[in-house]
């Protein structure tokens, strides 16, 4: 085996005044690499359960009942069971291919604020740099042409 594998970290004892410190303002430590494993080792074992992740309740459609033959809330949670159920129930097809779906990330209405505000900001800035650039100056020229012909 080679010696760059065998190399580890052994993290130094706390000095005793910075302990003192810490107790007295209450501080709490971070998380360690080692968390940070365990949490990204349980994220992978709920983003693989391959069911997509529930609708939140701000999310879900609004129920407007406006004749006597729609569909009330009430109706509309048993049916999704139902469906839900018979779901859970039907045995898999195995003559087709598994197929997975990437991710799908909601961008938030506060991203796409900042893009657009930072598409405004460059549009202007473009429109100012190519007014200063056209602008030619003669001024110059003809006050040392006035000078020469006096």
């Amino acid at each position: 085996m080679s010696k760059r594998n065998n190399i580890t970290y052994v993290k130094p004892q706390e000095p005793s005044f910075l302990a003192k410190l810490k107790a007295e303002i209450g501080f709490k430590e971070g998380p360690t690499v080692d968390t940070k494993r365990q949490r990204l080792d349980q994220d992978a074992h709920d983003s693989d359960s391959g069911e997509e992740r529930p609708e939140r309740d701000d999310e879900q459609p609004q129920i407007v009942v406006l004749r006597s033959g729609d569909l009330t809330a009430e109706e509309v949670a048993a049916e999704q069971q139902r469906l839900a159920k018979e779901e859970a129930e039907k045995p898999a097809d195995l003559s087709q291919p598994i197929v997975f779906k990437q991710r799908v990330k909601q961008p938030t209405v506060e991203v796409q604020a900042n893009k657009s505000e930072s598409k405004n900001k460059k549009a202007e800035r473009r429109k100012k740099s190519k007014a200063s650039s056209s602008k030619l100056s003669f001024n110059e020229d003809d006050e040392e042409e006035a000078a020469d012909t006096d």
